[in-house]
């Protein structure tokens, strides 16, 4: 490749591309959840009051991954609702510095918390012992992701995959452009997303596969619940979701 009529290696550009974002974007200086210097170099860049009053999900409900808000093993949702996936798993409780941090990966094109997250959600499949042998994500509409100029789940997925060393594929695809879901209930998400992913891949190509499918936050789980049908169709073995974050509250069924 040239640039301004010399020619540069491929390495060497990725090594100068990556030298600019860092200095655009330092990490280990700044908490990504408060924004507050940090003294010293913290785990995740995560500043130690945050890393204290941010909620770990410790005990979650075996099947969707949210924080337990009792005793039983299963939320009221998922006692009452059949799921697609396995299991879901999420880092944090969806409040706080957490929603912001979240919030500027997604739209505020700050790309390179990728890195934090992706790391956060690496010692969650470590300390849950996931079992994957295929990483994919949560597509995006193709007008929704020229807006937005990249899929955040897309490239949490590629260096989680990078750092387990198993392929990254994108197995599914949003045919239909939907609204915004955030303010929208449960039913009416359910409703919205009917029928708007399909298939990327051959079903050969996910028959019998262990898929792992990232998103960056889980709500009602009706966005993950339509990607996880498809993926069951095309007989995948086993289907497990992974979020940086989880909703505190069940969604209401209505």
């Amino acid at each position: 490749m040239s640039f301004w009529g010399l020619k540069i290696k491929s390495n060497t550009l990725k090594t100068i591309k990556d030298t600019f974002v860092q200095l655009l974007y330092p990490t280990g200086i700044k908490c990504i959840f408060c924004n507050a210097e940090l003294p010293r170099d913290e785990k995740y860049s995560i500043c130690f009051d945050c890393d204290k009053e941010s909620q770990k999900i410790e005990e979650s409900c075996l099947r969707c991954g949210r924080q337990k808000l009792g005793d039983a093993n299963y939320c009221d949702t998922c006692t009452d609702v059949n799921r697609s996936f396995d299991m879901a798993r999420s880092a944090y409780v969806y409040e706080g510095g957490v929603t912001r941090a979240i919030h500027n990966f997604k739209y505020n094109s700050e790309k390179h918390l990728a890195d934090n997250f992706s790391q956060i959600m690496s010692d969650i499949i470590k300390k849950e012992e996931l079992d994957f042998d295929i990483v994919t994500f949560v597509p995006l509409h193709k007008k929704r992701q020229r807006e937005r100029g990249y899929n955040q789940s897309e490239l949490l997925a590629k260096k989680i995959a990078r750092i387990f060393e198993v392929p990254c594929e994108s197995l599914l695809t949003k045919t239909k452009h939907t609204q915004k879901l955030a303010k929208l209930s449960f039913h009416e998400r359910k409703e919205l997303l009917k029928g708007s992913f399909e298939l990327a891949r051959e079903m050969h190509e996910i028959k019998g596969r262990r898929v792992l499918l990232v998103d960056d936050v889980l709500t009602t789980a009706t966005t993950v619940e339509e990607c996880s049908k498809i993926l069951r169709k095309a007989k995948a073995d086993a289907i497990t979701v992974l979020t940086i974050a989880s909703t505190k509250s069940e969604p209401t069924l209505y």
